[in-house]
């Protein structure tokens, strides 16, 4: 296996830029590269992310980007699925990943009943071989229920996995490793219906109900066996899947009522927060990097990402070497120049070199100013998915359905929005870091808040939303409170 190396001898390297950490590898293809970090963290994190893409052959991947990748054959098996899952974002040191136990068990329970490895029993003080459990045989072979080597994409519909629940239970798999089981395929089918570089367009574990008996499948799934997924991805809940810019507003609303029972400036952040990946389209670790130089003028500049805690060169420019340059319409306008407002009414400073979503807010943060790993982790469960539930609650009728949006969905959401403005596809694949290839397969779909109505501009909507939300609730506006 080719591993990275330390450049120059030690670390950290002095030079006229100052201090860095360099680190020496070979690409794909073979050839001696190298790479420079502003962190000893930075650089061993990367490294790792280099071993993992080696140990499962996406190198190429890795340097170029996902979307510079070769799209995964429909043959692709899902065993390699999980072990993708497993080894990025599941990894206890992935952002947002798995407790170290949790994640064992996972490894332990995919490698045993659902790739069918066999398993070694080994004498706790020799390490002998005491006993071998026997690989398990190919789901369709006698007493077999091995699912590992058939195609991920077979795995959009319930019809292979009703017929390894049924395998599992009639080779005495009882009910608790079952159900385990199905966690852990149903976790790694989730992932790869979200990530660009699998070719899955549904959870298929989403679509029937397991249950002991199966005697019937859910409405959801049907019963033919003809049935066939749906284009796109998860075209069953559009609302949580894509925000749409009214539901989008109606978050901010509710992020920004607490004021009144938290403090200012944290509150006014997290509507930040949303309202900047929302109008750039950012994924989740980008809006993290983004200094406040980085949103002055009318169009922004994506470099960097926060990953495993250390800013790193996202994919795209590593691939390119070219940064990203969203366009910032009005309303993002607007709310960047209010939180630079708060900003420097609470005493922080708004130089271009600081970081737009400061860590430090809180009364700590990363050395650097920017957010930490376990921040930026936790903050989607603490601050968005509560607003989330509230808007649901509040408007039943027009939102009772975004429950389960994620941060993510704010990035889908403004692809799909410009999408449907009829916007050259070539452009908001280069603004959003991504492929045409990929929005045609991901994110050519309408946002259900809007099929009804002819398509507008996509700044024209989102100022119609906030102007439709503003009606409603007069603080609805990112303002020093």
């Amino acid at each position: 296996m080719r591993e990275p190396w330390k450049k120059h001898g030690g670390w950290p390297y002095e030079g006229r830029r100052g201090k860095t950490w360099q680190i020496g590898y070979r690409d794909h293809e073979g050839r001696v590269r190298s790479k420079s970090f502003k962190t000893r963290a930075a650089a061993e994190a990367w490294s790792r992310e280099y071993t993992d893409a080696e140990r499962r052959n996406r190198l190429r991947e890795f340097l170029l980007g996902s979307d510079a990748a070769e799209v995964l054959p429909d043959a692709t098996p899902v065993g390699e699925l999980i072990l993708d899952w497993l080894a990025s974002d599941a990894h206890p040191d992935s952002v947002g990943g798995l407790a170290r136990s949790t994640w064992d068990s996972y490894r332990s329970l995919a490698s045993r009943h659902i790739i069918g490895n066999p398993i070694e029993r080994h004498m706790k003080k020799t390490g002998e071989i005491i006993e071998v459990e026997p690989a398990i045989k190919p789901l369709g072979q006698k007493g077999g229920y091995a699912i590992g080597h058939l195609p991920a994409v077979d795995f959009a519909t319930a019809d292979i996995l009703k017929r390894w629940v049924q395998a599992m239970r009639k080779a005495g798999v009882g009910p608790s490793v079952e159900a385990r089981a199905w966690k852990v395929l149903s976790s790694a089918l989730s992932w790869a219906v979200e990530d660009d570089s699998w070719p899955l367009s549904t959870n298929g574990c989403q679509t029937m109900q397991r249950r002991r008996g199966m005697r019937r499948a859910s409405r959801r799934a049907g019963t033919g066996a003809t049935r066939q997924p749906l284009p796109g991805k998860r075209r069953d809940d559009l609302a949580s899947w894509a925000l749409s810019p009214l539901a989008v507003e109606r978050i901010l609303i509710v992020m920004l009522r607490r004021i009144e029972h938290r403090s200012a400036i944290l509150t006014i952040r997290d509507a930040t927060a949303v309202s900047v990946q929302y109008g750039l389209g950012m994924r989740n670790q980008e809006i993290w990097a983004l200094t406040i130089g980085d949103v002055a003028g009318h169009r922004a500049t994506v470099r960097e990402v926060l990953s495993y805690g250390a800013l790193d060169a996202g994919k795209t420019e590593r691939a390119t070497g070219l940064s990203r340059r969203p366009p910032i319409d009005t309303l993002l306008t607007d709310d960047l120049a209010a939180w630079r407002t708060a900003l420097a009414a609470h005493g922080y400073p708004t130089a271009a070199e600081d970081f737009l979503l400061r860590g430090d807010l809180g009364g700590h943060g990363a050395p650097d100013g920017h957010m930490t790993g376990n921040q930026a982790h936790k903050w989607p469960g603490k601050y968005f998915t509560p607003a989330v539930r509230k808007v649901a609650l509040e408007w039943p009728d027009e939102h009772g359905d975004i429950i389960g949006a994620t941060p993510y969905s704010l990035r889908r959401g403004m692809i799909s929005l410009r999408i449907r403005a009829g916007e050259d596809r070539q452009t908001v694949a280069k603004h959003c870091g991504t492929s045409v290839e990929m929005l045609e397969r991901s994110y050519s779909f309408a946002i259900e808040d809007l099929e009804d109505e002819g398509p507008l501009p996509a700044e024209e909507e989102r100022l119609r939303a906030r102007q439709i939300a503003l009606s409603a609730d007069s603080r609805h506006r990112l303002r020093v409170a």
